[in-house]
This record gives C-alpha cells, sequence and structure tokens, in this order.
C-alpha cells in the first residue's frame, strides 16, 4: 500500500478489533468524544459483518453510524 498505510480492508478489520475491546484507546477516544458507550459497542459487530470492504462502503448503508464513523 502507498505511503504505508493499511487498505481500506485492512482498516476496518483493525478497527472491528479495537471496538470489541472496550478499554481500547479508540473505545476511550470515542468515548471523549462523547459517543454514547452503547452506540460504540453498536457498530462494531454491524461493520465485521457487513461484507463492505471498507469503512467508508458500510457507512453509506449505515447512515446512522456515520457521526461515530467519521
Amino acid at each position: 500500500m502507498p505511503y504505508g498505510y493499511p487498505s481500506g480492508k485492512e482498516l476496518k478489520r483493525i478497527i472491528c478489533g479495537r471496538l470489541k475491546d472496550s478499554e481500547s484507546e479508540l473505545c476511550r477516544i470515542l468515548r471523549r468524544l462523547r459517543h454514547e458507550p452503547g452506540k460504540v459497542a453498536e457498530v462494531g459487530e454491524p461493520l465485521s459483518h457487513s461484507g463492505k470492504d471498507s469503512v467508508d462502503a458500510f457507512l453509506e448503508h449505515k447512515r446512522e453510524f456515520v457521526e461515530i464513523g467519521k
């Protein structure tokens, strides 16, 4: 991948893994940004099983997660 960044598929996998751990840095940051803990926990499973290759592709069809996905 150019510049050493992960692909959309790899980024999705990383994010899903971190969303499973409520004490991960990602989850702590999302809570500090005032996202409800329940909403943070709620996004991981649908994202993981969406069949989409990227977070952006997932968000196109799951508008309720757009704010947290940004």
